[in-house]
């Protein structure tokens, strides 16, 4: 069944033999989830180790022209800080997914819990700014198709001025993500002996911001789902939760509460499903959403540069 699910086997066997001690609603979501898993499994846990990707050590066009036609070179720079983008996006989700994967696999749902709710934070970060980046892309192919259309040399360069305007404000926009802090890092570095100029920091994308956005976009209920995961990962109630194997009777006024390891614990997975079915489905499901589109975006802005081997590390 592992397999074929990729999803832990033993969890899914709880799940079929206890089905009816779970809520319609986990149900439902718990195999949606399991239907999503192998999409998500291939694309960021199945990835390579590791992957070698160019990045550029300066954006300035005038200083890049020598080496690049300097035709394509505006969207060769975007390319190239997309492409980052996309990629340390897969790596971040491939390493929490990895630790998640192997934290249900043992029933460590406490650990499940804490990697559910940062991959989820990680890919609506990463949506709240592809989001900007697709849409400006879009906006950005309009002058274009004015320009090839109309024979007045005014009317043309004014919507190529516009398109590069454009192309611009896609550039800042993942140059911003990739960026973004609220620390200096060039004098954070210096104390370890490290002497690096960087680039200028973007600002911080709040991810409640990010999580609006999404759902007023989506119309999924994403605030809901991640507050609940809050509940279980803040060091409250809900999270003192997941650590319990069982409780059992023991005498008047005193019960008997068995904490900690819960591999192979079918009454704990069970727990983990009611609580987590629908959050591990939108995780996984605007995960592999993004990824798709991201990839797309990629394959589109290359298509303005001619030269296919400005794509050999990949």
């Amino acid at each position: 069944m592992e397999e074929k699910t990729k999803f832990p086997s033993w969890i899914i066997d709880v799940e079929k033999v206890d089905r009816s001690k779970l809520a319609q609603h986990s149900q439902e979501f718990f195999r949606k989830s399991l239907e999503c898993y192998p999409h998500f499994h291939e694309i960021f846990l199945d990835c390579p180790k590791t992957s070698e990707i160019g990045v550029l050590t300066n954006h300035e066009p005038w200083v890049l022209e020598e080496h690049y036609e300097k035709s394509t070179l505006i969207h060769f720079i975007i390319a190239n800080v997309a492409e980052t983008f996309h990629y340390q996006f897969v790596y971040q989700i491939r390493e929490l997914g990895l630790a998640m994967h192997g934290a249900l696999d043992r029933g460590a749902f406490y650990t499940a819990a804490i990697l559910n709710r940062s991959i989820f934070e990680a890919v609506c970060t990463s949506y709240y700014t592809f989001r900007r980046i697709e849409d400006k892309f879009k906006q950005s192919l309009v002058p274009l198709q004015i320009a090839a259309k109309t024979r007045s040399k005014v009317e043309q360069e004014k919507n190529i001025v516009k398109h590069y305007e454009l192309l611009y404000e896609i550039y800042s926009l993942v140059h911003m993500a990739n960026t973004a802090t609220t620390m200096n890092w060039t004098e954070h570095l210096k104390q370890f002996g490290y002497s690096i100029e960087l680039p200028e920091p973007g600002k911080r994308l709040h991810v409640n911001d990010a999580i609006r956005d999404i759902e007023a976009k989506s119309k999924l209920p994403l605030w809901k789902v991640y507050n609940l995961m809050s509940e279980f990962v803040h060091p409250n109630f809900g999270s003192k939760t997941m650590i319990i194997n069982t409780r059992r009777p023991y005498q008047k006024y005193m019960d008997v509460l068995v904490l900690g390891d819960n591999g192979g614990n079918a009454e704990a997975a069970l727990y983990y499903i009611d609580q987590f079915s629908e959050s591990l489905y939108y995780t996984l499901t605007l995960a592999c959403s993004l990824y798709g589109r991201s990839a797309k975006f990629l394959d589109d802005i290359f298509k303005f540069i001619p030269r296919p081997d400005n794509r050999t590390l990949h």
